[in-house]
């Protein structure tokens, strides 16, 4: 798998960012959607939000 491209950033009200990333497969397929929750003390958490 390998990491594909931005689908976007948002921000809460707790100005705590998220990130969203689309991974492709080796063919080109999408697999799954990879969130990146950056908090205000710079703390960063990775999940699986969608995943085919």
């Amino acid at each position: 798998m390998r990491l594909g491209q931005l689908r976007s950033i948002t921000k809460d009200l707790d100005n705590r960012l998220f990130v969203y990333l689309s991974n492709y497969d080796e063919t080109g397929e999408h697999v799954q959607v990879l969130e990146v929750d950056i908090a205000t003390d710079n703390a960063l958490f990775l999940r699986v939000v969608d995943e085919d």
